[in-house]
């Protein structure tokens, strides 16, 4: 099943009727390791928007954790790019505290402009007052608005900024 086609159906299906894409899970998956960036985000795109409304959301999310706790350097982009649209779709704390408990590990290098997107996914549902977990991001974030490349320190000002609009005080203290 082409990941458009399966994409436009997992966000315009209902969630009684996800059971129709569970099929479609494992292919999808197997896309996200793709080297095609284009494709891997399609997929991931849909797995997220999956795993929030199917039953069987939560296996889909304990993949890419279980990825994401496990793996290393560039082999964790797969996982970082579902989280983005995961935490995209909403807030979900279990799983945002074990995804923010290692992120500052790929805040650099190869995997810095992904991990910079799962924060402002991350920066864009949490609340006000959980706003805390994000206090040790905003050095690191600092850091990287003045050294980055520049499509990385924009997105890493945009997530200060959002940071900022919801507490201004998690960023200039």
């Amino acid at each position: 099943m082409p990941s458009g086609l399966s994409r436009s159906l997992a966000e315009k299906l209902d969630a009684t009727k996800t059971f129709i894409l569970k099929t479609a899970v494992e292919p999808l998956i197997n896309i996200t390791k793709s080297h095609n960036r284009w494709a891997r985000l399609r997929a991931a795109k849909t797995l997220a928007k999956l795993a929030s409304k199917a039953p069987y959301g939560d296996e889909i999310v304990g993949h890419f954790l279980e990825e994401y706790l496990s793996r290393e350097g560039k082999d964790v982009i797969p996982s970082l790019e579902f989280f983005s649209y995961y935490f995209s779709g909403g807030w979900d704390e279990k799983t945002a505290r074990a995804v923010l408990a290692k992120l500052n590990n790929y805040l650099k290098g190869e995997t810095l402009f992904d991990a910079l997107l799962v924060l402002d996914a991350l920066v864009s549902s949490i609340s006000p007052e959980k706003l805390h977990l994000l206090k040790p991001f905003v050095e690191r974030l600092k850091e990287t608005k003045k050294t980055a490349s520049p499509d990385e320190q924009k997105l890493a000002l945009r997530v200060l900024e959002g940071i900022a609009e919801k507490s201004k005080a998690l960023v200039t203290s």
